[in-house]
């Protein structure tokens, strides 16, 4: 169903617009993953990414804090994402991939600040 939003243009419900061709979708698709390069994790969120298994490196943030950089694919956003994992999610991840030989996960945070804890498991 059509909308009218105030400047009088039509709208529709959901993230598509009706008369958006589906290559100028997919330049928009392209263009918000180029602007929006990091996978970020609210309290209580949880995503599917899979992960590159040849490019991870190790880093410092600005905080001073190690991380784990993962190159990963979000299938909800059709893109590929840098997620700077903690050590702690970054050791269950390397330990499953070493392992099992995957690289789907599922990634679920819980909590803020300093009491983040990211909870590991494969993707299903």
């Amino acid at each position: 169903m059509s909308e009218t939003n105030a400047n009088g243009n039509g709208k529709t419900n959901g993230n598509h617009f009706g008369d958006m061709t589906k290559e100028s979708e997919e330049k928009l698709r392209q263009r918000r993953n180029e602007l929006n390069k990091y996978v970020n994790f609210k309290d209580g969120e949880s995503k599917d990414l899979e992960f590159d298994i040849n490019r991870l490196e190790e880093i410092t943030n600005n905080f001073g804090q190690k991380r784990t950089r993962f190159y990963v694919y979000d299938p909800k956003f059709d893109g590929e994402f840098i997620w700077d994992a903690p050590v702690s999610a970054a050791k269950v991840i390397t330990d499953i991939m070493f392992q099992q030989g995957t690289k789907f996960f599922h990634i679920e945070r819980h909590g803020e600040a300093k009491e983040t804890r990211y909870i590991v498991t494969v993707a299903k």
